[in-house]
């Protein structure tokens, strides 16, 4: 989602931020399922598992975002073309967001994690900062891409790939706790 967010704005402020705001709605409707099923599966055998995969799932993106590097560097945004309706804008990353496996995935593994760790308090930090980042990320796309495309590319990608592995490597640590913790109790 954020490549898509970082694509539109390329184009404008509003189509990456209304991009975003697809991505933060789908994710607000996966929040609450991760909420309920948290509620179920809380102290259960499987929570060390959801936070293994979490974490490596984080991982995961990781080494996509590595990999694909040399792509993001070398894109020609003049080549595209922006959608001037902004409500299809939204739709379309709505739609995106509820369908992608990724975001099911997160959700599924690393929100689940989160809500576990810190508790339902995070539902609050987490919309926060997502909203944050659909208005701060699109700005520093289009200042970046105005100033010098090549090195707002380089800082996005390096601040990203350091909060993933921050945020993978927690996720790992509980889960060798909850493991010890199983086996002590």
């Amino acid at each position: 989602m954020n490549a898509l967010i970082a694509d539109r704005s390329l184009y404008s402020f509003r189509a990456g931020f209304l991009t975003g705001l697809g991505a933060l709605s789908a994710d607000v409707i996966f929040m609450i399922l991760t909420i309920f099923f948290y509620e179920l599966m809380k102290n259960s055998v499987a929570t060390p598992l959801i936070f293994f995969i979490g974490g490596g799932y984080m991982m995961f993106l990781v080494i996509e975002m590595i990999r694909g590097w040399h792509n993001d560097i070398n894109i020609d945004p003049e080549k595209r073309r922006s959608s001037n309706n902004l409500v299809k804008t939204y739709l379309t990353s709505l739609l995106l967001g509820i369908t992608n496996p990724y975001q099911i995935l997160w959700w599924a593994t690393a929100g689940l994690s989160l809500i576990a760790i810190l508790g339902l308090s995070v539902v609050i930090g987490l919309l926060t900062a997502i909203l944050t980042w659909i208005i701060i990320f699109p700005l520093m796309i289009r200042a970046g891409y105005r100033v010098n495309r090549r090195t707002a590319i380089y800082v996005i990608k390096i601040f990203s790939i350091i909060v993933l592995i921050i945020f993978s490597l927690l996720l790992l640590y509980n889960g060798f706790k909850e493991i010890i913790n199983l086996i002590t109790s």
